[in-house]
């Protein structure tokens, strides 16, 4: 059951990731990817907090 909540909270999670370009690098060379990667899941991040501060009101 447990496995199951936590599935289903990465799969969404992983479908809003790959709506900011997380799945096709932009650039090449790695450490590139890398503060992609770091980018996206900060705003993706950012917009959780957002989400949550806004539901708090």
């Amino acid at each position: 059951k447990d496995i199951r909540k936590r599935q289903h909270l990465m799969e969404r999670s992983f479908a809003r990731s790959s709506r900011y370009g997380f799945k096709r690098a932009r650039w090449r060379r790695l450490w590139r990817v890398k503060i992609q990667e770091l980018l996206t899941a900060t705003v993706q991040n950012i917009l959780v907090y957002v989400r949550y501060a806004k539901d708090r009101r």
